[in-house]
């Protein structure tokens, strides 16, 4: 690891060198025990060379990793529309019933398979709730 070190430092030198840049100072140059530092750190001086001057971006520019802390939530967001629905199972097996035969064109097998249930059951189900067919 300390080779790396060595090693990352001495990349680094030689890629200021060659691109004529200003070495980071402070926190702009942290140590980073990854391999893909170093492609990563090659690939940012070559496109920092090939900026013009005044368009290299400094480390202050660079956002930060911090978090961002965000407002209050707007209120058009927190009025929401209350929709009353009917949790009753009866009512719900019955709205899915009369779906089914509608979009099978009163055809029991057909609706009954789409249901999952047999057509015995749907016939059942059909006096049961004394549903129009």
């Amino acid at each position: 690891m300390k080779n790396d070190l060595n090693h990352l430092k001495t990349l680094i030198f030689e890629l200021v060198r060659q691109n004529n840049l200003e070495m980071p100072t402070g926190a702009g140059l942290k140590p980073m025990y990854t391999p893909a530092f170093l492609g990563e750190m090659q690939d940012t001086a070559n496109r920092d060379a090939a900026l013009p001057e005044e368009s290299v971006p400094e480390y202050q520019d660079q956002p930060s990793n911090q978090p961002i802390i965000l407002g209050r939530a707007d209120d058009t967001y927190q009025k929401a529309e209350v929709v009353e629905e009917n949790l009753s199972l009866v009512e719900m097996e019955k709205d899915l019933i009369m779906k089914a035969l509608k979009k099978h064109n009163g055809k029991r097998r057909d609706a009954a398979q789409e249901l999952g249930i047999s057509e015995r059951t749907l016939y059942r189900k059909i006096k049961e709730y004394d549903l129009p067919v």
